[in-house]
């Protein structure tokens, strides 16, 4: 019974106080307010200035190369698309040959004659995208071989598209950074790549080596021998860009390098933070709320231990109560037991008193004027025999009555008790009803309040982070100091 009313008393103590909001100690002040008194910290803060921070890692993060992804898969393509090029007119142009001069093969006599000549003119100007060269169209009405042309225009094809060609001029994020930038070898643009994985297969390409398509393109032409030179758009043609400016993953890698970065403002105990009629601006809120945040955290600690100093002495003296209630209970059974020996004594004398009067006394005459006269032995004998039972029965009755007394005495004392205790175990039921309720509400306020200090702290996070540890273990400190021992 004890226990049970010191458990559920326990219980309800530990949840009581501690559900109300921490007040704040100050307005909720925005930017452009006016302090209305002054305000000290009584604690020492390192306060986050978000402009200067963010003017640091700006600066920080043009020394961060920017990545570029680089497909080589790219001039395996454009080759198979000029390649296909070259089989489609030349099959096209064949066909034409066949129904002009209904053969398939010509002459170097053919080649002077008029037909040959407006086939030659009508073909261009449908395939204006392809040059017809005269070598070419040669080439090809004698049924010979194209494949040196073919081939010398792929191989500069591809040595063009070795480098690193862009689609156009760096701008903005790709522009931003050292001389060198990262480039990452991949099998196609859409590949999934991470962070570590770029950090780990990049390598170091100076900007310069980044060339823009519109320059290769006139390179490649300007490099062209004279026999090929009237292929050069058609292969310029062809060239693709095949490095690209990534953006997500230059992002990441400069936010890894400037994250660790923050410009910090020291405010040490005394020191004051905004004096009376000053403007709130972003850099002094900063610090108000982080003062606010500690502070909040620090009452409610404070409430803590005080409220559990209470439940101590609420509990102790609760079992100083039920003490005393068992110390009555056991001090009444003791005095009855008492008072039945002590009864039983009375009884036992009180019978030997009665059985000793029973005996025969010797008589003496009383001398007198008047005549002697004698008491019959009869009637004395008589008389003794009927007093004792009257004399016993009266001695019984009266130990029953002190014994049925002090019974009464015992089963009140032994009732008023229990009625207490029980009073009071019922008071506390009604009470341990919301108990749950009230004590997730608690333990609801203690996470939003870590929360909002991790909000904050996100902008000095190993510092809130050694904060929040301490706090933590002082509330385990002061749990085990003040944990009640069970009975």
């Amino acid at each position: 019974m004890v226990k049970t009313v010191i458990l559920s008393f326990w219980l309800l103590v530990a949840t009581l106080p501690l559900l109300a909001e921490v007040a704040p100690k100050m307005p909720d002040y925005q930017p452009g307010d006016t302090a209305i008194e002054d305000v000290v910290t009584p604690i020492s803060l390192i306060v986050i200035d978000p402009k200067a921070t963010d003017a640091l890692r700006q600066k920080e993060a043009q020394r961060v190369p920017a990545i570029f992804r680089f497909d080589p898969t790219i001039a395996d393509d454009a080759e198979i698309v000029m390649n296909k090029t070259f089989t489609n007119v030349h099959r096209r142009f064949m066909k034409e040959l066949r129904d002009t001069f209904q053969k398939k093969k010509l002459t170097d006599q053919d080649f002077i004659t008029p037909e040959f000549v407006e086939l030659t003119n009508v073909f261009q100007t449908k395939n204006k995208t392809f040059p017809l060269t005269p070598d070419l169209v040669k080439l090809w009405a004698k049924g010979e071989s194209y494949e040196p042309i073919r081939g010398e225009l792929a191989k500069r094809l591809r040595a063009t598209m070795s480098r690193y060609l862009l689609g156009g001029a760096l701008t903005g994020e790709a522009k931003v950074g050292p001389l060198q930038t990262m480039v990452l070898k991949v099998s196609t643009n859409d590949q999934v790549i991470t962070l570590a994985m770029a950090e780990q297969r990049g390598v170091r390409v100076i900007k310069t080596n980044l060339i823009q398509i519109t320059k290769a393109r006139l390179e490649v032409q300007k490099n062209l021998p004279p026999e090929l030179q009237a292929m050069g758009k058609f292969l310029a043609a062809s060239i693709k860009p095949n490095c690209v400016f990534d953006p997500d993953l230059t992002q990441q890698s400069r936010a890894k390098k400037t994250e660790p970065i923050w410009a910090a403002d020291h405010y040490e105990p005394g020191q004051m933070i905004v004096k009376k009629g000053q403007m709130i601006d972003a850099k002094t809120k900063a610090a108000l709320d982080q003062l606010k945040s500690r502070t909040a955290v620090d009452d409610l600690q404070e409430r803590l231990s005080q409220d559990k100093s209470k439940a101590q002495a609420a509990i102790q003296e609760l079992q100083a109560k039920a003490s005393t209630a068992q110390l009555q209970a056991q001090t009444a059974k003791e005095r009855n037991l008492w008072l039945a020996v002590g009864s039983s004594i009375v009884l036992s004398v009180s019978l030997v008193a009665f059985w000793r009067l029973r005996k025969p006394k010797q008589s003496f005459a009383l001398a007198t004027v008047e005549p002697h006269w004698e008491q019959p032995s009869g009637t004395t004998e008589a008389v003794k025999a009927g007093l004792i039972p009257h004399l016993t029965r009266l001695l019984k009755e009266k130990v029953v009555m002190r014994l049925i007394s002090n019974r009464e005495t015992l089963l009140d004392t032994q009732e008023a008790a229990t009625l207490e205790i029980t009073t009071l175990e019922e008071r506390l039921e009604k009470i341990q009803a919301p108990l749950g309720e009230r004590l997730k509400a608690y333990e609801k306020r203690i996470t939003e309040l870590e929360k909002e200090l991790e909000a904050k702290g996100e902008e000095n996070r190993e510092l809130i982070k050694a904060k929040i540890l301490l706090a933590k273990k002082q509330l385990e400190t002061e749990r085990n100091r003040n944990r009640v021992p069970w009975n």
